[in-house]
């Protein structure tokens, strides 16, 4: 009777164990008992009152290896505070977009992750010099593309750097 007990008692704390390890170790996922509480509670963020926030399982979407999801989140432990706000609220405005819209997103970042790292890297830098104009441009020319669509904003800036490149 009592190497029952002995058993069922270990067989108790191994399930808690793995219960509460098994995301991190096994899958490389986060743990709920270590999240932070603003990380996990989108209240501030929901897309429809009535029908909830919208959690976007980009993990699943982009077929990450479970290797990557562990160093994502080891990454994810050593950046700052400030860092991880700003990727919270990041994902949270990604859920608030129209649906058809944050698939399109996320299918654009399906194909640049297909890129080779110097077509990556090619176009981070690009992207960076774009960012850099824009944060040049008077406060009224960055209200007008704020305020275009992606087709106009896109022939606005050009027309904006063809005038820059020519003084």
């Amino acid at each position: 009777m009592r190497l029952m007990a002995v058993c069922l008692g270990t067989s108790l704390v191994c399930g808690v164990v793995a219960g509460v390890l098994a995301p991190e170790v096994l899958v490389g996922g986060v743990s709920l008992h270590n999240a932070k509480p603003e990380a996990l509670n989108p209240a501030s963020h929901e897309s429809d009152a009535t029908a909830g926030p919208v959690l976007l399982g980009l993990s699943e979407r982009l077929n990450l290896d479970p290797r990557e999801v562990r160093d994502n989140v080891l990454r994810w432990a050593s950046i700052s505070e400030e860092e991880r706000r700003w990727f919270v609220a990041k994902y949270w405005q990604l859920t608030g977009r129209e649906p058809a819209d944050r698939d399109r997103i996320i299918e654009q970042y399906q194909s640049f992750r297909k890129e080779t790292e110097a077509r990556r890297a090619f176009l981070r830098d690009r992207a960076k010099r774009v960012r850099d104009f824009i944060g040049r441009l008077s406060p009224q020319d960055q209200a007008l593309l704020m305020s275009m669509s992606e087709a106009d904003r896109a022939k606005h800036l050009l027309e904006l750097w063809r005038r820059d490149r020519e003084w």
